[in-house]
């Protein structure tokens, strides 16, 4: 429930910034989108787990807490949290830019121009959402995430000590199946320090763990790191790419990824998302 009382920070990004799509990307929890902002539940310092609450005109962002006892080092946290997870200091100017020479990029950007990838905080977060989104049904990730979160956080994303103490006999019991050894695995490490490689030598990294494949890897680059460079193909993107830039011709994936590396470059991840985020009107 939304509450006006709440006690408040706010969030300035630069424009042009679409609150509502990103909003929409908040489908995994502990992030929710009921329609108004963003929920997302959230352990903090002192080990109490508390509701925040994202809402934005699409000038200012604003938060509100579930505690207002909350103290003034959690409340910098969380914004530290929240500024790097919704993007808000990020010019895509020079990616528009490139845009307008790409008839297909040019009308995604104008469709659904502000869009931003919502990130999760830690590296961690998106790496065990990208292991639950293999081989399966969006549907199923987030009941898997969902199990999670409910039985080792409490309601707040589980910390990497948590999981890497969890039995695999629990971890299954949350339907992650045969990923329960590699979410054990991807615990143990600190990802964190990938922050500050380049993307090249975080996906090597990456592809070093037990149970990160190239398409995982890629995942966590963009959702769990937001390296717009990251790019990958699967079943819809490889459609698509056909589709728009081939004349339907059944291209190989490494044609596709070469095409994407030539015209977009470090952008080529974030032009991907733009383009499956605008699919409906480009095919």
């Amino acid at each position: 429930m939304w509450k006006e009382e709440l006690r408040r920070l706010l969030l300035k990004p630069l424009p042009p910034f679409d609150f509502h799509l990103m909003a929409r990307q908040a489908e995994l929890s502990p992030w929710k989108f009921d329609g108004r902002g963003i929920i997302r539940v959230e352990r903090i310092r002192s080990g109490r787990v508390i509701t925040i609450f994202i809402e934005s005109d699409g000038t200012v962002i604003s938060v509100g807490f579930s505690d207002l006892k909350i103290s003034r080092r959690d409340i910098e946290d969380i914004r530290e949290k929240l500024e790097w997870c919704l993007a808000v200091s990020e010019d895509l100017q020079p990616f528009y830019d490139l845009a307008k020479n790409d008839k297909f990029l040019r009308k995604a950007v104008s469709d659904v121009r502000g869009y931003r990838i919502l990130c999760d905080p830690t590296v961690f977060e998106g790496a065990v959402k990208a292991i639950c989104n293999q081989n399966t049904s969006f549907k199923m990730t987030k009941i898997m995430v969902r199990n999670l979160v409910e039985k080792y956080g409490g309601g707040a994303f589980p910390c990497p000590r948590t999981l890497t103490e969890a039995s695999v006999a629990g971890l299954k019991e949350c339907k992650v199946g045969y990923r329960a050894e590699y979410i054990r695995a991807i615990s143990r490490l600190d990802l964190e320090t990938l922050k500050s490689t380049s993307t090249e030598e975080a996906r090597r990294a990456l592809l070093k763990v037990k149970g990160i494949g190239p398409h995982t890897a890629a995942l966590i680059l963009q959702r769990g790191l937001r390296r717009y460079d990251s790019f990958f193909i699967d079943l819809w993107v490889r459609r698509l790419m056909r589709r728009l830039y081939f004349n339907n011709e059944a291209v190989s994936d490494s044609d596709i990824t070469k095409y994407a590396e030539q015209n977009w470059g470090r952008y080529r991840g974030l032009a991907l998302q733009y383009l499956l985020m605008d699919m409906k009107n480009l095919m």
